[in-house]
């Protein structure tokens, strides 16, 4: 659950963050290779989104892991008890 919110959370940042944020150059003015502040800020929140789902996920395989160890132990054990 806790995951869960803090994806959420960041997911919808970006509708609080666009609205505010400049979109950049127009009509020819400034630097033609600027992909302008908006550009920039979807970028940011992309590389932030990512880097928490690969949190997430290396979390979820940690935990699975030591899911499945237990399981094993509890196994060997219950075949060594037979």
């Amino acid at each position: 659950e806790e995951w869960r919110n803090d994806m959420y959370e960041e997911i919808n940042s970006i509708n609080l963050i666009l609205p505010t944020t400049h979109a950049g150059h127009a009509g020819g003015w400034g630097d033609a290779n600027d992909p302008g502040e908006k550009a920039r800020v979807i970028r940011t929140w992309i590389r932030a989104v990512l880097l928490k789902i690969i949190h997430y996920k290396t979390e979820h395989q940690r935990l699975l892991k030591e899911e499945a160890t237990t399981l094993l132990v509890l196994a060997l054990w219950k075949a060594n008890l037979s």
